[in-house]
């Protein structure tokens, strides 16, 4: 419990962890994130992230990173996490061409940064 010491009002914090069941697809919750590629920045959303998937003709191999999004006929599928970033650039800056800046770090980190969970596959 904390109490403000200007005015008295208490404030109780409750922590929660978010349930999800195994195969749910995220939803997108509005988030967007900035950053630079190759000296260019990008912005992307959550959202553009989940269109991406959608629009992708066929999934490659996941190596060891991946997202579970759903694909154009709605069922879930694991997608590299590489790909479908690649993906959602390309859709949203069409004259852009990424360089060999791009990584699966990379991916991963933006994956992360717009809240959408990502998975590791240890082999």
């Amino acid at each position: 419990m904390f109490r403000c010491p200007k005015c008295g009002a208490e404030l109780e914090l409750v922590l929660v962890e978010e349930q999800r069941k195994e195969n749910e697809v995220p939803m997108a919750k509005g988030r967007t994130w900035t950053f630079r590629l190759d000296f260019k920045n990008y912005t992307l959303s959550d959202q553009d992230i989940i269109n991406a998937a959608k629009n992708l003709p066929y999934r490659r191999t996941i190596q060891k990173h991946y997202i579970e999004l759903a694909d154009v006929s709605g069922r879930v599928q694991q997608f590299p996490v590489k790909q479908v970033v690649r993906k959602a650039i390309e859709m949203r800056y069409p004259s852009q061409k990424l360089g060999e800046g791009f990584t699966t770090h990379r991916a991963f980190m933006i994956l992360k940064n717009l809240g959408l969970p990502t998975k590791t596959r240890f082999q």
